[in-house]
């Protein structure tokens, strides 16, 4: 339904203009009728019409001047100008205000009816036009929103080169001085709306915070550029959420602020480290990292990133060697014993959370916190590596490349629902979307949307080659829901239209 505003000093006119409109224009509502300039102009401002018939030569306030005040305000309102004089300078005058409509009085009814229809054409046709625009830009953005999650986490993960870490930095127009890693926790009882109210926090906040996917019940979140020390920051936010949802316990582990991106993954581990030992009566615990030198910290990095990888890429063998050599190399590079023990306790603390992010539950032994020496410390931890990598090697149990072909299985049957996501498939398979994400790009060599994308698309290119299909049945077929985003995805794809890529199979027969 579009709204119509009449404009005229006369009466009669008005009364004509508006039964024209009501016998002639089935979706045009007249919101109201004006006798001068200064009226017009009121009930403009406030009724917000979509199209003015306005007459041109009135007392007070003339047509002309109604319509450069109108359009300062309402730059999308359409206007017919109607005068009795049929002038060249009138039509001049209106023209130079965008006015492409001039009838004269009296016009006759159809000549009215045509120069209406053909307004609201226009109308409607810049409506669709803005709606597509801004589809194209909430994908886009949901888009980009993905792609700089996935940066995130190959920030988190040490996944980038530093030259590949820059240029998706210049992608994002973010320009990284120095940053640290907070990860949240919340219970696992926690209901879906504190997870967004978490979430809403931390975009609302003074801060520049891009937040990760889920890793099980944690939200690791980058903050970007300080412009307050970590505990700071944190404290605000635990603040800010606590004011929304005063009886849901949030924990906050705290890494330490980096200048460097090839760092931000140690950051992340240290904030898991950090959340690992939140007290009761403080949950906000940031990490010190004042116990090692920064020589003896780049070790324990390297190692750690190591184990994790020999995990992440099931190599039970290659696990527990990396933990055997660690052990050698830290009697070496850190000498003492309590410093030993630290790091082995902060080692195992990322190895159970890499763990239970594969759907591996550890149980929690802490044993060797109560062992007398090196040795046995060694013993008890080599106990929990063991456990994790009986696992690689029971077929029953968690092996990655099957894991990731079960996966694979799982978008190939249900491709065609529309609302099956990444989140969804990692559930399917009992991974955490974050790490999930990683190993099915590293699996297949390309990402959880590309791969699905690229199925759908190969399936209607099937369901093109039955005449019988049409192309809006194939779209919702594939797991679309929109036929003009779906052919912009097809054409991308296959590099023409699906209509023209189904011509193009006619003229081969």
């Amino acid at each position: 339904m579009y709204k119509l505003l009449i404009v005229d000093d006369e009466a009669v006119e008005r009364q004509a203009l508006r039964m024209i409109i009501r016998q002639s224009i089935e979706n045009a509502q007249i919101i109201g009728e004006a006798e001068n300039g200064r009226r017009a102009i009121e009930l403009a401002e406030r009724e917000h019409p979509d199209l003015i018939l306005m007459d041109i030569k009135m007392p007070g306030i003339d047509g002309v001047e109604a319509v450069r005040t109108i359009k300062k305000r309402l730059p999308d309102t359409k206007f017919i100008m109607i005068s009795a004089f049929d002038t060249f300078e009138y039509a001049r005058q209106v023209m130079q205000q965008g006015v492409k409509e001039y009838l004269l009085k009296p016009s006759p009814k159809k000549e009215i009816i045509n120069a209406i229809h053909r307004v609201l054409k226009e109308i409607e046709d810049e409506r669709r036009v803005k709606e597509e625009q801004h589809q194209l830009r909430t994908k886009l953005q949901k888009a980009l929103d993905f792609a700089q999650s996935e940066w995130v986490v190959s920030l988190l993960m040490n996944h980038l080169s530093e030259e590949n870490l820059k240029e998706w930095g210049e992608v994002f127009d973010l320009t990284m001085r120095s940053a640290f890693v907070m990860v949240f926790s919340l219970p696992e009882s926690t209901n879906k709306s504190s997870y967004a109210a978490l979430e809403a926090v931390l975009k609302n906040a003074d801060e520049q915070i891009l937040i990760s996917p889920m890793s099980r019940f944690n939200m690791p979140s980058l903050v970007m550029n300080p412009s307050a020390p970590p505990k700071a920051v944190a404290t605000s936010i635990l603040s800010h959420f606590r004011a929304r949802h005063p009886d849901v316990p949030l924990r906050i582990g705290v890494g330490t602020q980096q200048w460097h991106m090839n760092k931000i993954a140690l950051s992340y581990r240290q904030a898991l480290i950090a959340l690992e030992h939140t007290k009761p009566d403080a949950l906000i615990n940031c990490y010190s990292d004042e116990f090692f030198t920064d020589r003896e910290i780049d070790f324990i990095f390297q190692c750690s990133q190591q184990i994790i990888d020999a995990m992440r890429l099931g190599h039970s063998g290659q696990l527990i060697q990396c933990f055997e050599d660690f052990y050698h190399q830290a009697q070496q590079q850190l000498g003492q014993e309590n410093k030993i023990k630290r790091a082995t306790e902060e080692l195992l603390v990322l190895i159970k959370h890499v763990a239970t992010d594969m759907g591996i539950e550890m149980k929690n032994d802490e044993a060797y916190r109560s062992a007398q020496s090196i040795d046995q410390w060694r013993r008890l931890a080599l106990k929990q590596i063991a456990f994790i990598a009986a696992h690689f090697d029971d077929p029953l149990q968690l092996d990655v490349r099957e894991t990731m072909v079960r996966a694979k299985q799982h978008i190939d049957d249900h491709y065609y629902m529309k609302n099956l996501s990444l989140e969804e498939t990692a559930e399917h398979v009992g991974l955490s979307p974050f790490y999930f994400s990683k190993l099915f790009k590293e699996t297949f060599h390309m990402n959880y949307i590309d791969y699905l994308t690229h199925l759908r698309i190969e399936k209607a290119k099937e369901l093109i080659r039955n005449p019988e299909n049409s192309l809006k049945e194939i779209c919702f077929d594939v797991g679309y829901r929109d036929p003009n985003y779906f052919s912009r995805v097809f054409k991308k794809v296959v590099g023409i239209s699906p209509s023209e890529y189904r011509k193009s199979l006619i003229t081969k027969k």
